[in-house]
Order: C-alpha cells, then structure tokens, then sequence
C-alpha cells in the first residue's frame, strides 16, 4: 500500500507566519522613509510660499516707489508715505507699513481714503503665516545722505511652519524726486 502523504503540498502553518513578519517589517520600514520625505517635501513647500510671498512684497514696494515722490519715511523706520505720480495729474498717496501687532504688510489709500490690504499674512491655504521683522526692526532706510534719492529695504520673513526665516535686501532709486 502506497502512502499518499508523502509529498508536501502548501505551506505549514509557521512558514505563513514568519512570511508576514517579514512582510510587516519590510512595509514600516518603507512607511518611515516615506513618512520622512513627505515631512521633508511639506518643509520645502512652506519654505518655498514664504520666500515668494515675501519677494512678492519687496517687488511690489519697489515698483510702487520707484515711480513715486514726495516720500516721507516713518521715524520707526517701519512706515513709507508716498504719492504715485502714475495715477494721474496730483497723483494718490500711499502708504506702506508693517503691523507691529500681526507682523503684516499693509498698503493703505490715504488720498483717496482706501481701507488697509495686506500684502503679507496667511497663504491661500491657511497654514502658514510670514511674519515680516519680527524683531520690529526698521523696514526702510535711508543709508547713505549724500544720496537723497535712494532708500533700501530690509525685510525678514519668518516661517511659523518650520521655524526657518530669512533677510531680503533692495534698494529703490526715485525716477523723479529725493527721500525726505
């Protein structure tokens, strides 16, 4: 009489278990490299609407005063009034300024009388924040006198997401009149 048993067909119940251990240790090993880029890509991404937010700001600035007279700088260094001589014959006063209290850009109407818009604050999504000098250090100076017509602007974005800032720097040369 033949034995129909004795060849094996499947897998016992141990190999079973040891090919799911090691299936698991394989998948948390990947999960936590992925976790990891994913925490690295979202760093990058906050870093990266922080940057351009606050170049945005300095590039606006730059382009306002530059075609701008009649400037008068804040004594904190944190304000710049301005009148637009590109909206028409008397042309509109403007006034740049950051928030001691949030931290934010603003740009208000004074002639005609427009209410504040910031230029800086929450992202599209919300879960970021730019604080601009932090410190409430100066935004515009006037560094050197022997040149009347120029004003440099300093500006340090910070990042409440990852904790990173970093410092712009540009100067404004007036097409038409000297700082005051």
């Amino acid at each position: 009489m033949q034995n129909s048993m004795t060849g094996q067909r499947g897998m016992t119940l141990i190999e079973l278990m040891l090919g799911l251990m090691l299936t698991v240790v394989l998948l948390s090993g990947i999960f936590g490299l992925l976790s990891t880029s994913l925490v690295s890509w979202k760093s990058g991404i906050s870093r990266s609407e922080v940057q351009q937010t606050a170049r945005f700001a300095v590039d606006s600035m730059v382009r306002d005063l530059r075609y701008g007279d009649n400037y008068e700088l804040g004594s904190d260094g944190r304000s710049i009034t301005y009148r637009n001589i590109k909206s028409g014959q008397y042309g509109n006063t403007y006034r740049y300024h950051v928030s001691t209290a949030d931290h934010k850009l603003y740009k208000t109407g004074i002639i005609p009388q427009v209410v504040s818009q910031p230029v800086t604050g929450e992202n599209v999504k919300g879960a970021n924040y730019i604080i601009l000098n932090p410190d409430n250090q100066a935004l515009f100076r006037q560094p050197d006198p022997s040149k009347p017509d120029t004003i440099t602007i300093t500006v340090e974005a910070k990042d409440t997401v990852t904790g990173h800032s970093f410092v712009l720097y540009s100067a404004v040369t007036s097409l038409t009149q000297t700082f005051k």
